[in-house]
């Protein structure tokens, strides 16, 4: 992502001070002033929008209606949400931290730079000449830095789970339509959420044929919460659990988590690489289970023989 810097409106000639989002290694779009896009320029009111700045964008097409007309570039909006997130998450504890926002946001840009179908567990088979899907950088990059934001475990009071992304980002001049993507991506990527029963199972299901980069980002934080990194957290978690109005959570019953829920991630995973990544994840954890195994039989053994 690259900040193009002031730029003139490609309608009317005037200054759009809003930067253009784009990706790495791709001449930015122009865009057109706020007058424009609003259509209140009296010298081109027919004008359509400029496309998004951003290679996967190809459509041109006409502006939207007003509720759906976007105050803010992508960039701008995405440093927004950034510099929000990381003063936000500063109360969580070290395993939800700023730093586990970037690292989900990291993976779930390695992820989308393998555009390959998503595991047939979770898509019918694909057609023939089937196009993988294609992901979309905004959504993934807002949904990755807000996805633990609503996270019910930290919400503050007087704020909505349901309501608190969408809210915060049209506040932030998004439309409506991009605010109200995000807050389904969010609000359905945790492991609870989809596995209380059959029917959140297939709910999540149908919403990453919707969306993929839900897909995307649910990905990149289960594998956040395995491997050597996984272990980290969970350990954390573990301790701090008491601090956020839980029950403290002992080292032993940490292990158990491994079985309950970290090593079942694996088959949850709804791309293929994030499938790929997952197994040798999964491996370091069951070899760390076992090595605590063998640690804690030793000391067992030498409690019994004295």
């Amino acid at each position: 992502m690259a900040d193009s810097g002031p730029r003139n409106c490609s309608n009317c000639g005037a200054e759009n001070l809003v930067s253009a989002f784009t990706s790495a290694g791709t001449e930015p779009h122009l865009k057109n002033c706020l007058e424009c896009r609003t259509k209140q320029c009296t010298q081109d009111p027919n004008s359509e929008r400029a496309p998004k700045a951003s290679s996967l964008y190809t459509s041109t097409t006409p502006l939207p209606p007003t509720s759906n007309i976007s105050l803010v570039s992508d960039s701008m909006l995405v440093e927004k949400v950034t510099a929000y997130v990381k003063q936000y998450m500063s109360h969580y504890d070290g395993s939800h931290d700023f730093d586990h926002v970037l690292r989900v946001l990291g993976l779930a840009r390695l992820i989308a730079s393998f555009p390959s179908p998503q595991v047939p567990s979770f898509s019918p088979l694909p057609k023939a000449n089937a196009s993988p899907p294609q992901y979309d950088p905004v959504i993934i990059t807002l949904s990755a830095l807000l996805h633990d934001v609503s996270d019910k475990k930290y919400l503050k009071p007087g704020d909505s789970a349901d309501t608190m992304v969408y809210e915060l980002l049209v506040s932030f001049g998004a439309p409506d339509s991009l605010a109200e993507k995000i807050q389904r991506v969010v609000s359905n990527v945790s492991f609870s959420t989809e596995t209380k029963s059959a029917e959140s199972q297939e709910k999540v299901r149908r919403l990453v044929q919707e969306i993929p980069e839900l897909g995307v980002v649910q990905d990149a934080d289960r594998l956040d919460a395995i491997g050597g990194v996984g272990i980290g957290r969970t350990f954390t978690y573990g301790g701090a659990a008491g601090g956020v109005g839980r029950k403290g959570r002992g080292m032993q019953e940490t292990i158990e988590h491994f079985t309950d829920k970290l090593e079942r991630l694996e088959g949850l995973m709804k791309t293929t690489e994030g499938r790929r990544l997952a197994a040798e994840r999964t491996k370091r954890l069951k070899i760390f289970r076992e090595w605590w195994g063998e640690e804690v039989r030793m000391a067992q053994e030498g409690l019994e023989a004295a």
